[in-house]
């Protein structure tokens, strides 16, 4: 297989997925292991497909950083400090994933997003990401992860991985090394669901406007905005032709249905 036809596909893992939101620092084992058993299972059916994984924060960083309002900048010591406590906490989650997946012989690599992205008034750049593509060039596992960033302007703010998820989309959409097969939202939900609590097959530009009303806000504390700027962040991808899978990581097999072509649950976001 050359440079010019790794096929690859990006995995974003929910915060909420594997952390309890509702208790601070709390892992959601069950569900991590799951995930991780996922990964090894598709490695080892397509051992050159290239990975790259994106993890939510859940219990591990979305209080630190209301707690300090990290995502709105600071102005003394108190919030320079607090941006280092919401690197640590994010960090710290992203230890523990990248960790688990080694022990199951995962080549994971953490990949801290605060050295490469950067904002401006919470409009988000990157610098050249060729440092990324030679981990992939290398059959590498970058785990990336939402954390505490610079701004420009108000001096730090936060990522999401849902921003990340959509910038390195747009990133690798059109990429002469690599073709971005699959884009996939691994939640603790099977999808988006309407008033019978029926999976919604697809949410598009032309049938949002729609599905709003379906779109739940978060009972513990959630700076990223929850389902509806989750979807928003989707479109965005969508809008360079490239679609979304937003399935139920903690179901074994779905992962590997996804990315094996087969029949799946979820919502496609196209």
């Amino acid at each position: 297989m050359t440079n010019l036809s790794l096929e690859l596909a990006i995995i974003k893992i929910g915060g909420s997925l594997i952390t309890n939101k509702a208790k601070p620092f709390t892992l959601n084992n069950k569900n991590l292991q799951v995930i991780v058993h996922e990964i090894f299972a598709i490695k080892q059916i397509k051992p050159d497909l290239r990975l790259i994984l994106i993890n939510g924060n859940g219990s591990f960083g979305h209080n630190t950083a209301h707690k300090f309002g990290t995502h709105q900048g600071f102005q003394d010591e108190q919030g320079r400090l607090g941006f280092c406590w919401l690197q640590k906490d994010t960090a710290q989650l992203n230890r523990i994933l990248v960790n688990q997946l080694v022990e199951k012989q995962i080549p994971a690599v953490s990949f801290a997003p605060g050295n490469v992205f950067w904002a401006k008034n919470q409009q988000y750049f990157h610098q050249d990401l060729s440092i990324l593509e030679n981990y992939l060039t290398k059959n590498f596992v970058p785990v990336l992860y939402g954390e505490a960033i610079l701004d420009l302007k108000l001096n730090c703010t936060t990522i999401s991985s849902d921003v990340i998820l959509y910038l390195l989309a747009r990133y690798f959409a059109h990429h002469r090394k690599f073709n971005l097969n699959h884009i996939i939202n691994a939640g603790n939900y099977p999808g988006v669901l309407d008033e019978q609590q029926q999976v919604i097959s697809r949410i598009n530009h032309h049938n949002f406007a729609k599905m709003k009303k379906y779109l739940y806000k978060s009972q513990q504390t959630d700076i990223s905005g929850a389902m509806e700027t989750k979807i928003q962040e989707l479109l965005k991808i969508a809008k360079l032709n490239l679609s979304t899978v937003i399935i139920d990581g903690s179901k074994p097999g779905n992962l590997q249905k996804v990315l094996s072509n087969q029949e799946f649950v979820g919502t496609v976001v196209d």
